[in-house]
């Protein structure tokens, strides 16, 4: 809402002419009296706003509004260039030095704070530099609000949040992630398998006077657990004599590898620090080679965090991620691609890319324009980020060191039709015991959200018919909740809009039906204790006896 503050133009009646100057007139228009403040209508002023200050104001008629972050700005009678028929409504950007994608919407409330319908209600993503303004020329029809000003005023809600940002690469914990296996690390008195990395090479001393042959490097290992592990690793280094530890040789390695993958099978993490991109590269050529697919995921993912691609590397990391089979690697450069198309052809820098990329390329362009905003967040495997193929794969039990194409047919040969489609899965949910009366009841299903099937109610809530939806959503810091909201009648649920009441604590694996236990109510937007209970209907008439309330 916007409300005048101290230093604020007076709020004026929205149905009014809106004067080109304050003289004081008929009708309800506030009349300032302030001399001082005569010429605050003049076009080159500026008005003031402190940060919790929010006004109704002719931005036509006043130029500039300053605040700490960020300014809403509206046209009353529309823009000029879209007639007086219309409210225009913006969103104004006040740093100069800095740039921003944010997602945001407004909404138009009446005198009980509910949306006034016939405005916009899908919401925008856009980046604001500069001076930006960006919004709506043609928010809402000007006579669907005149009857719902708030003591004569054009009441208005403002919601923001930051552009989402891509999931974290998804790769598995290390399953040797143990303090028994630890403490065998290079425990020579145990080992059963010796293995020699390095050495032989002819290196030059410093005067690089003459040639000095370097050593090996030992390490001392278990068969059993490296077999558990890393099965091709253990097939090399298996001396297959009982009872003998004869040293192996293993060529192509360098003992600091060979050092990181080691110790990785015995439980011990790559360090946080201190590992080049480079080195990276190299760790994921030695888990490819000894079949350690966690360590490779893991590394490949440190590697995308860490890496510069630039129009001089792309080709090579191109490549090696052809080479390596590395997912999440190519799409890391595809999606460098996209963005900077307009270079790469001038230049001409994939003239002898490997072919058969254009899907990449298409999902890539896909991935953006859900990711900006420009389509719906529900399309499917083919328009996933790898890390969310992984994790799914990783769900259903299956092999997540893939490429895209394959990946995504795992995926769907593991649910033919789709598991929006699954007849297994639930279709009715019934919510029990919340504090909120009105949510108690049966949800039907109804289409999708995230991937997953989608229930929702209608009742009355606090004098109006209101869709409850219980769905799920990728919220800003990549994990995933399911919710119990209020969703405007038709709208998309995750967005903008949404009244959320309750909401379930993310679990550690993406749960494709609502819990039934584990919700939290939202007091500001209206929850209240105790939070609800979700059953399956064919679970809650099991379990529930006939004094049960009968939602139906």
């Amino acid at each position: 809402m916007w409300r005048g503050g101290n230093d604020a133009v007076a709020p004026r009646r929205f149905d009014d002419d809106w004067p080109a100057e304050n003289d004081g007139g008929d009708g309800d228009a506030p009349v300032d009296n302030n001399d001082d403040d005569d010429d605050v209508e003049e076009e080159d002023d500026e008005v003031a706003l402190d940060d919790d200050d929010e006004a109704v104001v002719n931005i036509t008629s006043v130029a500039r509004i300053r605040a700490t972050a960020a300014v809403h700005v509206g046209f009353p009678h529309g823009m000029e260039s879209v007639g007086g028929d219309v409210v225009s409504v913006y969103l104004k950007h006040l740093s100069s030095d800095k740039s921003i994608d944010i997602e945001f919407g407004f909404a138009v409330k009446d005198f009980n704070h509910y949306n006034i319908a016939g405005g916009i209600t899908t919401t925008l993503v856009d980046r604001f530099s500069g001076q930006s303004v960006n919004g709506y020329p043609q928010f809402i029809p000007r006579q669907q609000v005149l009857s719902h000003l708030v003591h004569g005023t054009l009441v208005v809600e403002v919601r923001m949040r930051t552009r989402k940002h891509p999931p974290a690469p998804f790769f598995t914990e290390n399953p040797s992630t143990c303090k028994t296996i630890r403490d065998l690390f290079m425990d020579k008195e145990s080992a059963d398998v010796m293995v020699e990395v390095g050495g032989g090479k002819q290196a030059t001393d410093e005067a690089g006077t003459k040639s000095i042959k370097t050593s090996p490097t030992t390490f001392y290992a278990h068969h059993a657990i490296v077999k558990t592990a890393a099965p091709q690793l253990a097939e090399l280094c298996w001396a297959g004599k009982s009872g003998s530890c004869s040293p192996i040789h293993l060529p192509g390695v360098t003992s600091d590898i060979f050092h990181h993958v080691l110790s990785y099978i015995y439980g011990i993490g790559i360090p946080q620090i201190g590992i080049k991109p480079s080195q990276m590269k190299e760790i994921i050529e030695a888990a490819d080679r000894f079949g350690l697919t966690n360590l490779k995921l893991e590394a490949e993912a440190r590697f995308v965090t860490s890496a510069s691609i630039s129009l001089d590397n792309v080709m090579e990391h191109l490549l090696f991620a052809e080479s390596k089979n590395c997912a999440l690697v190519k799409e890391a450069v595809m999606d460098f691609i996209v963005e900077n198309k307009a270079e790469i052809l001038e230049k001409k820098t994939l003239m002898d890319a490997p072919a058969g990329h254009m899907n990449d390329i298409l999902a890539a362009i896909t991935r953006g324009e859900k990711e900006g905003g420009g389509m719906k967040s529900e399309s499917g495997f083919c328009s996933m980020r790898i890390s969310e193929l992984r994790g799914r794969a990783h769900a259903r039990g299956l092999d997540i060191d893939g490429t895209r194409e394959t990946l995504i047919s795992a995926l769907e040969s593991a649910h033919p039709n789709s598991k929006l489609d699954r007849d297994d899965l639930v279709h009715d949910v019934v919510v029990d015991g919340c504090g909120v009366p009105e949510v108690n009841g049966v949800f039907r299903r109804d289409g999708s959200s995230d991937g997953v099937p989608k229930y929702t109610r209608r009742n009355r809530y606090r004098g109006r018919e209101e869709e409850f939806s219980l769905y799920r959503c990728t919220i800003n810091d990549s994990t995933r909740r399911w919710y119990i909201s209020i969703v405007p009648m038709g709208g998309t649920p995750g967005s903008l809009y949404d009244t959320d009441l309750y909401h379930a604590a993310p679990t550690p694996h993406d749960m494709e039906v609502p819990p039934r236990t584990g919700w939290a109510c939202i007091p500001s937007n209206g929850g209240l204790n105790p939070p609800p209970r979700v059953f399956p209907s064919s679970i809650y008439d099991e379990e529930h006896d006939s004094q049960a309330p009968d939602y139906r």
